[in-house]
């Protein structure tokens, strides 16, 4: 959340910290919104690069080093050619904000173009920072497709000491409602053994159906 809010490469740890410390005080107040991460939206230190078909032809035959200054400046980095793109995938060791550093490759030598990896598809629980207020929402009723209903609660800190400002949105459902309507939180499906059988979207209640087991997780 601090490297979104910043817009740096690298997230401020003054940042870091404040916000960390400004969580742990709500979650004190309230800690049913313990379960309510931030999901991130990209991976972080990880982007695509596509180079020019010129380009990629140097590089087949060893003369292509476009990328070699930004790599050795922002490295370590692992790269992994990519023939079908045809590129590169970029993992670097330091938790870069992958817009701002693909930003910064587009402008390399033989560069077609650079793209962070897709984040998570759909929406469900979240935090939005507008500093000092933290909003914390669950949504449910198919949120793969993007939420049609919305919970919120927003909290304010200020010197350490959080406090309510709003909740507001719909009623959140009890736990008799249809389990596949209500998506606030990513979990691991378990089969009877206990081991994991794939990921899916259930309540913060555990749901027992059937041979497999739902158990919730939290999103970070």
């Amino acid at each position: 959340m601090s490297l979104e809010l910043s817009g740096e490469l690298l997230p401020p740890q003054e940042l870091h910290d404040s916000i960390k410390s400004d969580l742990i005080a709500i979650r004190k107040v309230d800690p049913n919104l313990t379960s309510i991460h931030r999901p991130q939206p990209a991976p972080f230190g990880e982007f695509e690069v596509t180079l020019t078909d010129s380009a990629w032809t140097e590089y087949k035959s060893g003369a292509h080093h476009g990328l070699d200054a930004l790599n050795a400046q922002y490295g370590p980095v692992t790269v992994t050619v990519e023939e079908w793109r045809p590129g590169f995938h970029l993992q670097f060791e330091k938790p870069y904000e992958p817009h701002q550093l693909a930003k910064i490759y587009e402008t390399a030598p033989g560069v077609r173009w650079a793209e962070p990896e897709w984040g998570l598809v759909g929406s469900g629980p979240t935090i939005v920072a507008t500093l000092p207020q933290y909003q914390f929402l669950v949504g449910w009723g198919d949120c793969l497709a993007g939420c049609i209903h919305w919970h919120w609660w927003t909290y304010s800190v200020v010197d350490g000491r959080a406090s309510l400002v709003e909740e507001a949105g719909e009623p959140i459902p009890g736990p008799d409602v249809d389990p596949e309507t209500w998506i606030p939180t990513p979990a691991i499906v378990l089969g009877t053994d206990g081991a994991p059988m794939g990921t899916d979207f259930v309540p913060e209640f555990e749901i027992v159906r059937g041979p497999r087991r739902r158990q919730a997780i939290p999103a970070e």
